[in-house]
């Protein structure tokens, strides 16, 4: 197990991210993370074991992350099932965050986001105006065919 000393981060108010590595080519680095220890001693033992331990108290915003993280890099099911779970509630954890990255792992890697609930996280990112994201959105929209042509509603 790693450790990190206790209290290691207390007086780093400059601190802007963390980086979590799962192996040498592989790792997670989380924006803002104002977090205690623990929660980073978490998420690497998710990594060591490529489980996300329900016993393990971790906030969502990072739990999504670890989640789409396996999904991405172990094609991980338990992984998957979660975010399935939780995708409204991670979607917008990942949308506050303006994590790009991941919300393109989720749309490429899994069907979880539809024709049916698409616009809402449209909406959520024009909300919390997160344009790149609402952009890439708008994108997939497109690609998945969730569009209704115009002349299907309007008899011209």
């Amino acid at each position: 197990m790693i450790s990190i000393g206790e209290r290691a981060f207390e007086d780093c108010t400059s601190l802007t991210s963390i980086k979590i590595a799962a192996s040498n080519e592989k790792y997670l680095i989380i924006n803002n993370y104002d977090k205690v220890e623990r929660d980073i001693v978490a998420a690497t033992e998710v990594f060591r074991t490529r489980k996300l331990d329900s016993e393990v108290k971790i906030p969502l915003d990072l739990k999504i992350q670890l989640a789409v993280k396996l999904i991405d890099w172990y094609d991980n099911a338990e992984a998957k099932a979660y975010v399935k779970k939780m995708l409204t509630r991670g979607m917008k954890a990942l949308i506050d965050s303006g994590n790009l990255e991941l919300i393109q792992v989720l749309l490429e890697k899994t069907d979880f986001v539809t024709k049916r609930n698409v616009d809402k996280y449209i909406q959520y990112a024009i909300d919390t105006k997160q344009q790149e994201i609402y952009l890439t959105l708008i994108h997939y929209k497109d690609e998945i065919g969730a569009y209704t042509e115009i002349s299907k509603k309007f008899r011209l």
